[in-house]
């Protein structure tokens, strides 16, 4: 189904299903092959999961708001 958005622009929902569908079916086994090798090859290895976590949890507690101390 193709409407026009309230920008003008067309938008295709049934197509949108189908890509949303492609982004979620996990990669093949040669492709992450290839992927990882292009990667180690390049020196772009992604992070561990662990240091991602490690990372998100620096950058919250550094976007955390800073308590003032209490006035008496």
């Amino acid at each position: 189904m193709t409407v026009r958005s309230a920008r003008g622009a067309m938008v295709d929902f049934e197509l949108l299903a189908i890509k949303a569908q492609l982004a979620n079916v996990p990669v093949p086994k040669p492709v992450e092959e290839r992927r990882t090798a292009i990667e180690e090859r390049d020196g772009t290895k992604p992070l561990a999961s662990e240091a991602v976590n490690e990372l998100l949890k620096v950058a919250q507690e550094a976007a955390a708001p800073k308590q003032a101390p209490k006035r008496k």
